[in-house]
């Protein structure tokens, strides 16, 4: 309950603990942990203090409320009496926490300092399972951090947080660390890289293998006039500087090109001082990595960045869209064309700040950014929502959005079902947009929804409305506007002007 008085818990809730008698039976013992984990955010250790109870429910088959329980609760009780009040921090403010273990219990409390006061934030705590109890303390330590560092991840996301502790919790992170990484030292990872130099612009394909066998795939448009060799050499120069993020790692890095690859390895003499600029940052390159060696190989073998580069070389403008690309696996009659949707939707703020750090310069923008992006994880470069009923929900733009609906609704397999079940049929499906429900309403209302596919195929009203006779069917080839579509017969003859939504039926094949 939030009052004047800060943040303290719910008056009834503690009274009810306050009020229960010594329990007589499993049940009870059940009910009074309950409560106890509700008011957990406002009880210090309260893993520790609740020992007792959870060693009491094991027992199932013969209960017993021996003396350590009964000491227990009135302790708790004690402590309930008078429960300390919480604060909440300010925007950007430094956050300390303390970090506490036990054999059988790890806590952790947040604060704040505010004139030399310590308030607190927030109590953690955790009971050790299994072999949890077995870990050395230090081990306990950095399970506490992590513990906290998932139940209370808003603030960590919103504010800097240092870690109190009196134990070298650093440094046995750091060399955990160190030893990962020398243990994937002999793993090697894999660089394919391409240019690409055309009228239409140049760019580079770039595809980073992982020693799991995970591939990154990049396309970059190049923002300026490159040679076919200079992009080539672009493209070994940025992949290198991808990989180096990966750390002191074996990199494996190939190339179609037999000059580019010579060069690097100084078979060939390089002339030109464009290209000893881009070996001497290869040459410096190669020093961050714990082994690097470039391979020639034939064109065919390195097609995926070759496709890539060519994707990146022939689009016009990419800065600030983003491109979806769905697979087609074979023909329909009634759709030529997946969707495709490209620029900014509601996603791009969210993606921008989990990828890449990007905040709104609005500080009460940016920190409600911070709060919703919490609920948002990354998967191979695809934003997902967590729920708590429903597995990883991807996200859809409104236009994917609004298509997945129509084909729920009037598809060829749609039931017309009410605004309600709509929504929730594509989230059981596994998408979520922030607009579904209200995009169902307006979708059940008006089943003449005003969104049309490329490639979907119309029929055009007569000229008179007592004509039965209905033109078409037509194909539609593009979007014009809201509701204005571009249409082409059967045989492929473009009509010579655009035809409005109000004026086409739906064409079923």
């Amino acid at each position: 309950m939030v009052t004047q008085r800060r943040i303290e818990a719910n008056p009834l809730k503690i009274k009810a603990i306050i009020d229960m008698k010594a329990p007589t039976c499993l049940n009870e013992a059940q009910r009074l942990t309950g409560r106890i984990a509700a008011l957990s955010r406002f009880i210090s250790k309260s893993a520790k203090k609740s020992l007792p109870f959870f060693r009491t429910l094991r027992k199932a088959k013969t209960f017993e409320w021996g003396n350590p329980c009964q000491h227990a609760l009135e302790e708790l009780k004690a402590y309930l009496a008078k429960l300390p009040l919480l604060v909440k921090p300010s925007l950007g403010e430094t956050l300390y926490l303390y970090l506490w273990v036990a054999p059988q219990a790890v806590s952790s409390v947040l604060i704040r300092e505010e004139d030399g006061k310590q308030l607190p934030i927030y109590y953690v705590s955790k009971v050790l399972n299994g072999a949890e109890g077995r870990y050395m303390p230090i081990e306990k330590m950095a399970l506490a951090l992590v513990v906290t560092a998932k139940r209370l991840r808003p603030y960590f996301q919103s504010h800097p947080v240092g870690v109190k502790t009196n134990t070298p919790l650093k440094q046995t992170l750091e060399m955990a660390e160190m030893t990962i990484k020398d243990a994937s030292l002999d793993q090697k990872w894999l660089l394919h890289v391409d240019g690409s130099s055309t009228s239409q612009g140049s760019g580079a394909g770039i595809v980073i293998t992982t020693p799991q066998g995970e591939d990154l795939e990049f396309a970059i448009k190049f923002g300026f006039k490159a040679s076919n060799n200079e992009a080539e050499y672009e493209a070994l120069v940025i992949g290198m500087r991808m990989a180096h993020e990966a750390g002191d790692i074996n990199l494996l890095a190939y190339s179609d090109s037999q000059l580019v690859v010579k060069q690097v390895e100084g078979t060939y003499e390089a002339k030109e001082e464009s290209v000893i600029q881009y070996l001497q940052q290869i040459a410096n390159l190669k020093t961050k990595f714990h082994h690097f060696q470039i391979i020639q190989i034939p064109r065919e073998e390195n097609a995926k960045a070759d496709s890539l580069s060519k994707l990146a070389s022939s689009l016009k403008d990419c800065r600030t869209k983003h491109i979806t690309i769905h697979y087609l696996p074979e023909a329909r009659t009634s759709l030529a064309i997946e969707l495709i949707t490209t620029g900014e939707d509601w996603r791009t703020p969210i993606i921008k700040w989990i990828e890449e750090g990007l905040l709104p310069e609005n500080r009460w923008k940016a920190a409600r950014l911070k709060t919703q992006a919490t609920r948002f994880i990354m998967q191979e470069h695809i934003l997902y929502k967590k729920s708590y009923t429903h597995p990883l929900l991807r996200c859809l733009s409104i236009e994917e959005g609004i298509h997945i609906l129509q084909e729920i609704h009037s598809g060829c397999c749609g039931a017309h079902i009410g605004t309600r079940t709509l929504a929730n049929k594509a989230l059981r499906a596994g998408y979520f947009w922030p607009t579904m429900k209200q995009d169902a309403t307006q979708l059940s209302k008006d089943t003449k929804f005003p969104s049309r596919r490329l490639g979907s195929e119309k029929s055009r009203r007569p000229e008179t409305s007592e004509s039965p006779v209905w033109e078409g069917p037509y194909k539609i080839t593009g979007i014009i506007g809201k509701g204005a579509y571009e249409l082409e017969d059967p045989e492929g003859r473009p009509l010579p002007r655009p035809w409005n939504v109000h004026n086409l039926k739906k064409y079923f094949t």
